[in-house]
């Protein structure tokens, strides 16, 4: 039976691979990107006996841990039951359905984007209601219009992005396709200030992670300052809120994440 299991997990590491990401021409995938996206193909091939936060990273997580995470963590977005929600970066659904158990909104004003098809399939057989699900890279949204959703997140997505550029591109189209008083947050973004201290903790917090891939991919580290100084030059108001504080010590990566909230400002009359 166990060498059943084993043949079969194999099977679907290959499937992952053999998956092509159906995004559009022009759509940036490159390096830290590029190898980041083996990893989610990979992922999102699991089996339904593996909880959807696990599928999208944060395995250290039981279901109710995950649940208060992400609570805390996106209360500044507040969310109201009528919401046009663009979520970037969705990998298979957990967030979705993590903000829905704590703010219920209707699944039909929901639209969830990832690069990865293979994320996307899982989201599309797993998560039940009319929610809408798009393989897209969040780098380039040039399918949505301006001023379309009333709220629009990133959840544990710059991380995986290639570089400074990419998060400047996926940070303005965030912003382009949220209405005028509508608020947008990227959540989870880890520290450049707090690289160092981050790297000793992850050996710790996750010597029992069982890793898909036998390479070492590393993570895109970026400082406050990049959003305050990109949200100050694109005139929307900007908070930054350090995870630490958020009341999560069951989460130890917290101690070297933040996530920015981002308030589009109302038109002037």
């Amino acid at each position: 039976q166990q060498q059943q299991q084993q043949q079969q997990q194999q099977q679907q590491h290959e499937e992952g691979d053999q998956a092509a990401p159906k995004v559009d021409d022009g759509e940036a995938l490159r390096g830290r990107n590029v190898e980041w996206l083996s990893v989610w193909q990979r992922k999102g091939v699991q089996g339904e006996q593996v909880p959807l936060h696990h599928i999208t990273g944060h395995d250290i997580l039981s279901t109710e841990q995950y649940h208060e995470l992400v609570a805390k963590i996106t209360k500044p977005l507040d969310v109201q039951e009528s919401d046009r929600i663009a979520e970037c970066g969705s990998g298979c659904g957990a967030l979705a359905l993590a903000m829905m158990h704590a703010t219920p909104f209707k699944p039909e004003n929901y639209l969830g984007m990832d690069y990865s098809s293979t994320m996307i399939e899982t989201a599309q057989k797993r998560i039940k209601g009319d929610f809408k699900w798009m393989v897209r890279n969040v780098v380039d949204l040039s399918h949505l219009e301006d001023n379309s959703f009333d709220k629009a997140v990133s959840f544990g997505v710059f991380l995986y992005l290639g570089n400074e550029e990419d998060a400047a591109k996926a940070v303005s189209e965030m912003i382009r396709v949220v209405r005028p008083g509508g608020k947008l947050m990227i959540c989870e973004v880890s520290d450049l200030d707090k690289k160092e201290a981050s790297q000793k903790l992850r050996k710790n917090s996750h010597k029992k992670v069982k890793h898909l891939s036998k390479g070492d991919f590393s993570h895109l580290y970026l400082r406050q300052s990049f959003f305050t100084a990109f949200a100050d030059s694109h005139g929307v108001k900007v908070t930054v809120f350090d995870e630490s504080k958020l009341g999560v010590d069951f989460y130890p990566t917290s101690q070297y994440r933040f996530s920015v909230l981002m308030e589009v400002p109302e038109e002037e009359q």
